[in-house]
């Protein structure tokens, strides 16, 4: 009886520490897909600003 009441607290702590890797693991993806995201939107203006420039250049 004492056996299969650890055997069942191993196992629930088995379960519990493959939710946590999961979960981990789907933050890590997130937190990429920002990161991407933000660079994009980094790219995005840094071009806008270098064409800006440009034509200001040349229409003087």
């Amino acid at each position: 009886m004492a056996n299969n009441q650890l055997e069942k607290t191993i196992q629930a702590g088995f379960q519990e520490e493959r939710e946590n890797v999961r979960n981990h693991s789907e933050e890590k993806k997130k937190g990429k897909a920002i990161t991407i995201v933000l660079s994009l939107v980094m790219s995005i203006v840094i071009l806008g600003s270098l064409v800006y420039s440009l034509l200001e250049a040349l229409q003087k």
